[in-house]
Order: C-alpha cells, then structure tokens, then sequence
C-alpha cells in the first residue's frame, strides 16, 4: 500500500469502494460518502469501449446501491461503474460465478494421464484464454527458490467448454515433463498457474509435474487393511 507522508498529498475523493457482481443479474456497489438522490440517477455501468450496459439503479442505503442488469452480460469482459459524483471501480465477478450455468461437477479437473495421450481441465470461467504451456524441465530458480519466468514453454491452446471449463489433450506419452496454464483475462494480464489439482509439483511448487500415479504405489500397498477403530 501507498504510504502518505503530507494530509494534503490523500486523494479523499469519494469514490466507488468496490462494485460486486454478486448474480448474473446484479452489481452490488458501495462508495465511501452518501450518495443524493441526484447522484443516484447517475450511476451506470460501462463496458471496456466505454459503452453504458443498461441497469436499472435503485437504493440500498445511504452509501450502496444496487445495479440490476436487463440484459446478461459476458462475464470475461471488463466492466466499471461510474457516477458523477464518485470515482468510478472495477467491477468484481464475486458470487456470480456460484450460479449453476458456471458450475463444473465433473470429478476430471486437472490432468488425466495414460501413456498414450494427456487430457487436461481447468475451471476458469472468467478467462479470456488459457493455454497449456509444457516445459522439458523445472525451470530455472533463483536465489529465494522462485522460478521467476515461464514463457519458455510449448504452448498448447485449449479449447473453452460449457460452465467455464477449458481443455486441450496431448497425444503423446508426457511422463517426466512439467507444465502451466497460461491465462489470459480481457484487461491484458497474463497469469501463469500451476495446476489447482495437480498430484505432483516442481520443488517449491513452481511446476506442475506429470507422472505415471501408477508408478509410485507402493509394493502391498492396495491390499493393506486398514486398523480397526475402537
């Protein structure tokens, strides 16, 4: 955070504190000072070009208000909201993503591998992008253990399912190898991420690793009992 060291150096603007979608029909907003019924009628929402999505606005107190969409929205684009009287924020893709149209429940998240191909499932329903980035091997580190750059990887475009889930297959034995998701969102970031259900991980978990689960249980080991609990 920006540390100030002169009162007169503080922007105190009142300003849009946070605006959250919350449904897919609704935008949450809450700004540091009342809001008059005249600064109500103006608030809105934009799109990134600029262009006003049509909302209905009405009161939830003194310094919230509700934007209430008429039409669904794109989720993976950017949005802000504005108002004469406020500096405008972001809007943030909160409790919208627990609606049902975004819910994944397969049990297949991740990698599944066989010798013969590499299937590969990532939940990221607010991407604009992603792509399966694979590395011969786990980077390089520095001193603090961080390997600090991953764009040396092959990249592999995956494809974007129903309910957010992305995917791309490899048809090759990957064993040994490592790998990412790059992930692209509509501002221009570029995140890359190891795998959320990764079974194996680089030292320090900078990689996601790809190997055969096969391979490391242990001799006797599906035939052992578990204890008796008393």
């Amino acid at each position: 955070e920006k540390v100030f060291y002169k009162e007169e150096d503080v922007d105190i603007s009142a300003r849009v504190r946070s605006a959250m979608m919350d449904a897919v029909d609704t935008v949450y907003v809450r700004t540091s000072a009342e809001i008059t019924a005249e600064e109500l009628a103006t608030f809105q929402m934009v799109d990134k070009d600029g262009e006003v999505v049509e909302t209905l606005v009405s009161r939830l107190s003194d310094s919230a208000v509700q934007l209430t969409l008429v039409e669904e929205i794109d989720i993976r684009e950017t949005y802000r909201v504005e108002s004469a009287g406020f500096i405008g924020a972001p809007v943030t893709m909160r409790k919208v993503l627990d609606d049902a149209r975004f819910y994944y429940g397969g049990a297949d998240l991740g990698l599944t591998y066989t010798k013969e191909r590499s299937v590969f499932k990532v939940w990221a329903p607010t991407a604009k992008k992603v792509s399966l980035m694979l590395y011969e091997d786990m980077g390089v580190y520095n001193e603090q253990g961080v390997v600090t750059s991953h764009v040396d990887g092959q990249e592999v475009v995956m494809n974007r399912l129903d309910q957010g889930v992305w995917t791309t297959g490899v048809s090759e034995d990957l064993e040994g190898q490592y790998y990412m998701y790059q992930v692209t969102f509509a501002d221009g970031k570029v995140h890359y991420a190891v795998d959320p259900y990764a079974t194996a991980v680089s030292p320090n978990g900078q990689r996601t690793a790809v190997v055969d689960l096969r391979k490391t249980t242990p001799e006797g080991f599906k035939s052992a009992k578990k204890p008796v609990v008393a």
